[in-house]
């Protein structure tokens, strides 16, 4: 069973979890234990997606969940995604205290054998930085976001298109060639321009400057 978790206090998860009830997560978790103790190889996995509202409830997930044998915890950055209601997506903070907010957690795993998934300070600097345009095309093409009100893109059409169709039509693939190939030509401009003898670059100036003054 895998159970989206983005709060353990009750006013944190019901803000960020927009109609859920944090009594009847608690109730959950009682069955939860339930079924664990009649099946043992049940198996429960949580995935927490951090924030900086959230991140310091997550050492309290243990707690939480107080004799229910936690098997699989993953741990991830939020990210903007889609239309939400939550606009803090800066992760500045939680690097700097990466030591004292997210190695615990990572440590506290290990300590109760839960297979623990999570970024690095790494994984976290590439989340935190602003996508260049070829990246934010592919994430674009691949990603799909769905809501009650939002499928996709503005322009898809859920009852005529697929998504072969829809990119197709958007001429998708042809557009990201054009990106790779103009990311070539500039990667081998900028080659070429630096390895240009300085010499060379002051001939070409004096040469310049002879010939303003010819005319």
């Amino acid at each position: 069973m895998t159970l989206s978790l983005h709060g353990t206090s009750r006013e944190t998860y019901e803000y960020l979890m927009g109609n859920a009830s944090f009594t009847k997560l608690t109730s959950l978790i009682k069955d939860i234990k339930r079924i664990k103790t009649i099946h043992p190889d049940f198996v429960l996995r949580i995935n927490y997606t951090f924030n900086n509202l959230n991140i310091k409830e997550l050492s309290n997930i243990t707690h939480l969940f107080e004799g229910v044998k936690i098997d699989v915890l993953q741990i991830r950055p939020i990210q903007n995604m889609g239309d939400t209601e939550y606009s803090d997506f800066n992760l500045r903070d939680i690097l700097l205290n990466f030591e004292t907010l997210i190695t615990p957690i990572e440590l506290l795993c290990k300590e109760r054998n839960i297979i623990y998934i999570g970024p690095n300070k790494e994984n976290l600097l590439r989340v935190d930085k602003e996508q260049d345009i070829y990246n934010e095309a592919i994430e674009n093409l691949t990603y799909c976001y769905i809501s009650s009100d939002y499928c996709y893109q503005e322009d898809y059409d859920i009852d005529k298109d697929t998504f072969s169709s829809y990119h197709k039509r958007k001429r998708s693939l042809q557009n990201i060639l054009k990106l790779l190939l103009s990311r070539k030509d500039k990667a081998i401009k900028s080659v070429e321009t630096d390895t240009v003898p300085k010499k060379c670059v002051r001939l070409k100036t004096v040469i310049f400057e002879k010939n303003k003054i010819k005319r």
